[in-house]
């Protein structure tokens, strides 16, 4: 069971990260250093031991030593993080030092957190920073519905229609159905960052999906909106992605991430729909997809979204809306394919609003029909 560190603890892990620098050093001195410290009027007794080959930590004090530092918990934190200069330290009282002060650069190396990431490091592509100057014709494309209600889901409607698009520009289309799928919730146990290299414990179908979404040029993921966000399908598979990863931490685009085992560019489209005539529904989504996309190292190609996706079906005085939008829905996943994004004027054609009165009247007596008659396959 976790628990919080005490000032002790803390001593401890400085020490550990003092030993690795202190180990690497070319040259070691031999020495002690005796901390006598206190936090909340509580004493902090301990000592760094160097042997000229390792250094080592214990409790209490030291029969001998080079240098003892008596202070304040607090200020000693202080001090280590450069925060508290020595000299001020020791003119305010703050700080006392009593024999050889040169064994703290002696022995607690400048440079504590050197770690080569050159085998792991993921810098940030010209893909990635402008994809449609880069961009190169999807040879094939991965399209993920994500509907728990596999095909009888309105997101496999809109989903086909999108992958027969793609065919039509001559694109290599694999098309699943995650609910197809045996996909755990990941452990958060790192296991595939710190023991299995990539490979996670957990014994399902995510190791296959990721084989072929590795495969594709360009990810498209199809989902309907839940409680304003995505499907807990989807994010379960999202979430155990963390296998693609190294555990080491760089400086994205705009944020930090973490480097990929495979590195390659590809793109991400996002098209989903919910039930609501607003637009203002996918707002967490877009928030998370952009996020996402980011720490996947997958610029977002675009973003599709469709409210009011049943309505638009069902209400028979919507068809024209209906097949315009198909018209235009057809004609963006097109300049997806040959552009890498989706022109400003198509963008604005998918917006198709939807009236608010006669969304509340179609839409009510559709699920009062359904309710009366207890239908569930809507």
């Amino acid at each position: 069971m976790k628990s919080f560190s005490k000032p002790v603890d803390v001593m401890n892990l400085m020490h550990r990260y003092i030993a690795d620098a202190y180990r690497d050093l070319p040259a070691k001195e031999k020495g002690i250093i005796q901390f006598c410290l206190y936090d909340c009027g509580e004493p902090i007794n301990c000592f760094f031991a160097a042997d000229g080959e390792t250094m080592s930590f214990a409790e209490g004090i030291s029969e001998s030593w080079e240098v003892k530092l008596e202070a304040s918990f607090s200020d000693w934190l202080k001090l280590a993080n450069k925060k508290l200069n020595p000299v001020l330290g020791v003119f305010t009282r703050r700080l006392k030092f009593s024999g050889d002060t040169s064994y703290f650069k002696k022995l607690i190396p400048n440079d504590l957190y050197k770690v080569n990431l050159d085998p792991f490091t993921d810098r940030v592509t010209d893909f990635e920073r402008k994809p449609q100057q880069e961009w190169k014709r999807p040879g094939k494309v991965l399209i993920i519905d994500s509907s728990p209600r596999n095909e009888k889901g309105y997101t496999k409607l809109y989903s086909d229609f999108i992958e027969s698009s793609l065919r039509e520009k001559e694109v290599e289309v694999n098309h699943i159905l995650l609910s197809n799928y045996k996909i755990d919730r990941c452990l958060g146990c790192l296991q595939c960052w710190l023991r299995k290299e990539g490979e996670c414990i957990l014994k399902d179908d995510v190791a296959h999906i990721y084989e072929m979404y590795e495969e594709a040029d360009l990810i498209i993921y199809a989902f309907p909106l839940y409680a304003y966000g995505v499907p807990g399908l989807l994010k379960d598979f999202i979430d155990r992605g963390v296998m693609r990863q190294y555990p080491y931490f760089e400086k994205g685009v705009s944020e930090i991430r973490h480097p990929r085992r495979a590195k390659a560019d590809k793109g991400m489209v996002v098209f989903s729909i919910c039930g609501f005539p607003s637009f203002s529904q996918f707002d967490s989504v877009r928030s998370f997809f952009r996020l996402y996309s980011h720490s996947s190292h997958m610029p977002l190609i675009a973003e599709i979204y469709r409210p009011g996706a049943i309505f638009l079906v069902q209400n028979p005085f919507n068809y024209e809306k209906m097949t315009r939008f198909l018209k235009t829905l057809r004609l963006a996943v097109h300049e997806i394919v040959d552009q890498g994004r989706i022109e400003s004027k198509t963008k604005r054609r998918l917006k198709i609003g939807l009236d608010e009165k006669s969304f509340l009247q179609s839409t009510n007596k559709y699920w009062d029909n359904l309710y009366k008659a207890k239908e569930v396959n809507y």
